[in-house]
C-alpha cells in the first residue's frame, strides 16, 4: 500500500500560512487592547488547528457553535477589567 506524502512545497506553503495567521492574530489582539496578545494568538491558533482536525476526524456537527463559544471565552479571559 502506497502512502500519499504531501509535496514538500505544499508543506512549506502551509507552514508559512500558519505563521502568517498567528502573526495576524497577535497583531489584531494587540490592536484590540487585549492582554498578552501573543499568548491569546497561540490559544486561538491552537483552537483553530484543533477545529480543523476535529472536522476531519469526527465531522462538523455542532463544531461552529463550540468553536465560537470557546473563542469568546479565550478573548474574554484576555480582556482587561475595569
Amino acid at each position: 500500500m502506497r502512502r500519499h506524502l504531501m509535496p514538500l512545497a505544499t508543506f512549506f506553503m502551509q507552514e508559512e500560512y500558519k505563521r502568517a495567521h498567528r502573526t495576524r492574530l497577535t497583531r489584531l489582539s494587540g490592536e484590540a487592547g487585549l492582554s498578552e496578545p501573543e499568548m491569546l494568538a497561540d490559544e486561538l491558533h491552537l483552537l483553530l488547528e484543533g477545529a480543523r482536525v476535529t472536522a476531519q476526524s469526527v465531522g462538523t456537527e455542532g463544531l461552529a457553535a463550540r468553536l465560537l463559544h470557546m473563542g469568546k471565552a479565550m478573548i474574554a479571559a484576555h480582556t482587561p477589567r475595569g
